[in-house]
């Protein structure tokens, strides 16, 4: 290869050649200097934007306070989207991608800033990529759409407006949807159909001032471990020990501010707390699902309601240090002998045609007691037995009426939410148990009449968004403990094995419990104080 020789002398006796070169040189410095190639996320775990950025999860929370990094870093992630040069993962050849945010004020202040810059300076696009700026969008300076050299194309959207913003956005097929701060739910949904032709991914970089109910669902999934939402939460603190932010102006932020809006404008956190029966339950209470030991003692919780129906089985290993939530049933308008039959599968009995009956497997599980609403066996006015009695009566799944005293229960769970020295909680709920962890997330106290959570509210949790919980509660409350000398139990195994019917067996622990229930029923009932012949809703086991 022969190697290109210059004559500099030369060179410098022509003043124009030497212009020219120089002109090329100060260019090159330039586009090597240029801001969008100067960014390094940061991986502090108070403002991890690199975990942010390597993250392939379909979609992407980066949850900040004010001046945290939420911006650039969404900024960045669109950059490396259009110019097809992501350094930690493919991208798809010419993306479309839509930018969305409340309105336009909200856009020139965020995302659009850093792609473009303040008058063209320190904007991070290459501007030798772009092929084509649309014209302004309703009388602003941001563009309706930015269109590179290689085809790719990114559309500013503003939301004001629900219904015509929703339109503006219909038919389309996008790669990738960036949303700067928070949107209404209409305009999540419709997003939601936009990703279905290409499988698009999504990005929400927001403080969470108004903490939108969409926001809060995707960040309760993030917390179970669901490895297609990823959580970013970035804290202004971070900001400030690495120069961003004004040390003066965060003091007085964080002197003044309520714990609430500390928690929301400089920790990336949300106002889902506000208010809740349970603020501690966190990702410490979530576990990955294991095989439960054949030693542990199991229980099951029912709250059996007409309309919804929730049924929880608790474990608890020798030791009782941790009590491990394993499985749940959620259901809507399901009919009893639906429940029945999903609890009886679900513990692993099989149902035999030809005896009529359910039998036992090796997978079988033995449930100490099932504890349930004791409302479940009152009958109604008109006659009709409680769910309690029919699943008694007809499938033989006995189950003990349980305590129902509400703020019992709530602080026997708040009991078992505290964290140890040992740095664990006396509660953990499998990542599996979705409908239980929502409420957790969910579970408010009664608002008062002045339209703030204050200390005058009415001291009852609002009746809704509870029913897991209820399962959860009247387990905790009734007591749950670990056994393996309970001879009732021994002696069901024995019997079990011989094969005999599951309906003439059941756990005498779980009849007893129940035919006491009866008899201080009854006897409430006739002014007895020792109680009448037992006439509880059991069948005949």
């Amino acid at each position: 290869m022969s190697r290109l020789t210059i004559d500099v002398n030369r060179l410098a006796r022509d003043p124009s050649t030497v212009g020219f070169v120089h002109s090329v040189c100060e260019e090159m410095i330039r586009r090597r200097r240029h801001p969008g190639d100067l960014y390094i996320p940061d991986d502090d775990p108070e403002g991890d934007q690199l975990s942010f950025h390597k993250s392939e999860a379909r979609v992407r929370l980066i949850f900040g306070g004010n001046q945290s990094g939420k911006s650039k870093a969404a900024a960045q992630e669109i950059k490396w989207w259009m110019e097809e040069s992501h350094p930690y993962q493919r991208t798809p050849k010419a993306p479309k991608i839509y930018i969305l945010s409340a309105d336009y004020r909200t856009l020139t202040e965020g995302v659009y800033r850093h792609l473009m810059g303040a008058n063209q300076q320190a904007a991070i696009l290459h501007e030798w990529n772009i092929d084509k700026i649309g014209p302004a969008a309703a009388k602003t300076e941001i563009p309706a759409f930015i269109r590179t050299k290689s085809n790719s194309q990114c559309d500013f959207i503003s939301g004001e407006g629900n219904e015509e913003a929703r339109r503006k956005i219909q038919a389309a097929a996008v790669d990738l949807v960036v949303i700067d701060e928070e949107v209404s739910g209409i305009l999540w949904k419709e997003l939601m159909a936009r990703r279905l032709a290409k499988g698009g991914r999504v990005v929400v970089a927001a403080t969470l001032q108004r903490s939108e109910e969409w926001l809060l669902d995707l960040e309760q999934i993030a917390i179970t471990g669901d490895e297609h939402i990823h959580l970013t939460r970035l804290k202004t603190k971070r900001a400030v020990e690495r120069g961003h932010v004004s040390r003066d102006v965060y003091d007085e932020m964080f002197t003044y501010l309520s714990e609430e809006d500390k928690h929301v404008m400089l920790e990336g956190g949300s106002r889902k707390r506000q208010g809740l029966v349970y603020p501690e339950f966190c990702k410490k209470h979530i576990c990955k699902p294991f095989e439960i030991p054949a030693d542990w003692t199991r229980y099951c919780g029912l709250d059996p309601g007409r309309r919804t129906a929730a049924i929880l089985w608790l474990a608890v290993p020798p030791g009782e240090k941790i009590v491990y939530i394993y499985r749940e049933g959620y259901f809507h308008g399901l009919r009893y002998h639906q429940l029945a039959k999903y609890l009886k599968e679900s513990e692993g009995y099989l149902w035999n045609e030809k005896e009529k009956l359910w039998t036992r497997t090796d997978r079988t599980e033995h449930i100490r007691v099932r504890w349930i609403d004791p409302s479940a066996y009152y009958h109604t006015a008109s006659g009709e037995p409680g769910i309690g009695t029919l699943l008694s009566s007809d499938y033989k799944i006995f189950c003990s009426p349980a305590p129902n005293d509400v703020h019992f229960g709530i602080e026997k769970i708040h009991q078992l939410l505290q964290v140890g020295m040992d740095d664990q909680p006396g509660l953990k709920v499998f990542s599996t148990c979705r409908a239980l962890i929502k409420e957790f997330g969910t579970y408010r106290w009664v608002e008062d009449k002045g339209s703030t959570w204050a200390h005058e509210r009415k001291d009852a949790p609002v009746k809704r968004n509870d029913h897991a919980l209820d399962a959860l509660r009247y387990m905790v409350a009734a007591g749950i403990m670990h056994d393996v000398s309970d001879d009732h139990i021994q002696k069901m195994h024995f019997e079990l094995e011989k094969g005999l019917d599951m309906g003439k067996i059941a756990s005498s622990t779980m009849k007893e419990r129940m035919e006491a229930w009866w008899r201080k029923k009854l006897s409430q009932k006739r002014g007895s104080k020792t109680g009448g012949p037992y006439i509880g809703g059991i069948g005949n086991g």
